[in-house]
């Protein structure tokens, strides 16, 4: 249809229904943009050129009442779900009763649920915890997603955090190369040594969580998979304690004192809170951040309603720096594509965030020279090894040029977190230096992501595909023949 820009959504749909010969539409229809994620319903009131309509684009009309200018079209969807639903609530409604909405929209029973953002790409984020705010000062827009989770909000400004009791499968202790490396020479050789030996990579190590299962890909396609089915193992067990609410503003400290109140902890024998009991978050079931500094607060840490944390029990006392990082490492099985069980490092980078020095503090611990190791890190959402080593090349944006910069194990491409895990090769079982680090889950994996990504490349092919065929395909008018332009230039020798 060819269309004045500046005209109503309202005579632009008129004029299709016209041309269509369409009168007992439900609800009188209404129109929304066909975009590679489709827009929200258009309000009637506004005009072509104010939403965005450009020529060429494919508008869809489907059934239902159109939005009023004082009513928001949300997307929502289960926070344990992928099916995706639309609810109109007034913008002027409270956060209570757009909740109640959803859940009665979804068919769900109960008032114990609530609701949370999402970012640009549909992860979650902040929890809307308070209930009596409107949805117009919340910042929310027709088109937004939003969860739906299970659990009734805390009071404003407490926060209701999952607890869980995590037991390493490796002692835990802090090491006393934090303040004396030559106390500790040799205190980790059981790693390698358990290596040698040959670890199936099913029992201990580098292992599928359990929160995944595995899909068969006969069944399902590679593109509809999850790629967290092939992250490794925690190196541990995670035990489900409860939940506990707790206010924004308080400290690590008063965080641990609450958790020992819990029944499951009744018995743990723990003479100090600041010193056995390590606190750290949980990030989409991994190990995360160690809550470092006890005199920090919650609100710092930035913890949200549904945050996870777990607590470990430890055997020593422990008094770690804000510098200080908490890894993992494991080493490689020779002549096969597996590792060993996990150990944990501590690695204070106030001595030097050079990946050298933590090179040698590992080779120290393992009793094998620094000229016969190698050390890489796991990248968890990518399946890939990037070894540590001093210099890295980056292509330069204005030249684009490759240039050599000194490595930060904290900075890019390195970015070295608590709860990373590094690989440990021994070059004498690999003179040639020719294993990746990789394993068969990484390279499952990468299946899956590739998948993915061919799959949008294939959308977005047919897309344009379809939209070339709608504009009229070779039909079109041939585009103008390229002229060149003559430009004068005065001589202004001669006039002066």
């Amino acid at each position: 249809m060819e269309v004045v820009r500046d005209s109503l959504i309202s005579t632009f749909k008129s004029a299709i229904l016209l041309q269509l010969q369409l009168s007992n539409i439900e609800g009188g229809g209404r129109l929304r943009l066909d975009d590679e994620c489709p827009g929200p319903p258009l309000h009637e009131e506004q005009t072509l050129d104010q939403v965005g309509v450009v020529q060429g684009h494919c508008i869809i009309l489907e059934p239902g009442p159109p939005p009023t200018p004082s009513q928001l079209v949300l997307r929502c969807r289960l926070s344990s779900g992928t099916k995706e639903w639309e609810v109109t609530v007034d913008e002027g409604a409270t956060v209570a009763e757009c909740c109640q909405l959803v859940v009665l929209s979804a068919g769900l029973q109960g008032n114990q649920w609530h609701l949370r953002r999402t970012n640009w790409c549909g992860e979650a984020t902040e929890v809307l915890d308070d209930e009596t705010s409107v949805l117009s000062k919340e910042n929310l827009k027709s088109g937004d997603l939003l969860l739906i989770e299970e659990g009734k909000l805390p009071p404003k400004n407490f926060v209701r955090l999952a607890v869980s009791l995590f037991t390493p499968s490796y002692p835990t202790c802090t090491p006393a190369y934090l303040t004396d490396p030559d106390l500790t020479s040799g205190l980790l050789s059981w790693v390698m040594d358990s290596a040698t030996v040959g670890v199936d990579i099913n029992e201990q190590g580098f292992t599928h969580d359990g929160d995944f299962p595995r899909v068969d890909p006969n069944e399902v396609p590679l593109h509809l998979q999850s790629p967290a089915q092939f992250y490794p193992g925690l190196p541990g067990c995670l035990v489900g304690l409860d939940s506990i609410e707790i206010h924004r503003d308080s400290t690590i400290e008063e965080l641990k004192a609450l958790i020992l109140t819990l029944p499951a902890l009744g018995g743990a024998v723990i003479p100090t809170l600041d010193f056995l009991l390590r606190v750290r978050e949980m990030v989409n079931g991994r190990l995360g951040k160690v809550f470092k500094n006890p005199q920090q607060t919650l609100r710092r840490n930035k913890m949200e309603t549904g945050s996870h944390v777990c607590v470990t029990v430890l055997e020593q006392e422990e008094t770690l720096p804000a510098t200080a990082i908490v890894v993992h490492i494991q080493a490689r099985t020779p002549g096969r594509r597996s590792y060993g069980p996990a150990a944990e490092v501590i690695y204070d980078c106030n001595r030097s965030t050079k990946p050298a020095e933590l090179v040698k503090l590992v080779s120290r611990l393992v009793q094998i020279d620094v000229s016969h190791l190698r050390v890489a890190k796991h990248k968890l959402e990518s399946f890939e090894w990037i070894v540590l080593q001093e210099n890295y090349n980056k292509e330069s944006r204005k030249k684009k040029k490759s240039k050599s910069t000194a490595a930060n194990i904290k900075n890019s491409p390195i970015c070295l977190r608590d709860g990373d895990t590094l690989g440990l090769k021994n070059l004498q079982y690999d003179p040639e230096d020719a294993d990746d680090f990789s394993t068969e889950s990484d390279d499952r994996g990468k299946e899956i992501l590739t998948a993915v990504q061919e799959e949008k490349r294939r959308k977005r092919k047919l897309k344009s595909t379809d939209l070339l065929d709608e504009r009229g395909g070779a039909n079109q008018r041939p585009r103008r023949t390229e002229v060149g332009i003559k430009i004068f230039v005065p001589d202004y020798k001669r006039s002066s």
